[in-house]
């Protein structure tokens, strides 16, 4: 997935980098690995974010 994002104030960039897994090819992006599902909620919350699923939606 692509995507542009304009954030201000500047700063969301690190918790992508941080978050984020280089992909070599696009085509085969690596499987999603529920340990790093776990560790989200921590790292978003060192950045001032809060995650939503669609269970707190209910």
């Amino acid at each position: 997935m692509k995507a542009l994002v304009w954030v201000t104030p500047g700063g969301l960039e690190k918790f992508f980098a941080e978050v984020g897994t280089k992909v070599e090819d696009p085509l085969f992006p690596p499987p999603l690995n529920p340990a790093d599902m776990e560790r989200l909620p921590r790292i978003a919350a060192n950045y001032g974010l809060q995650l939503i699923t669609t269970e707190d939606n209910k």
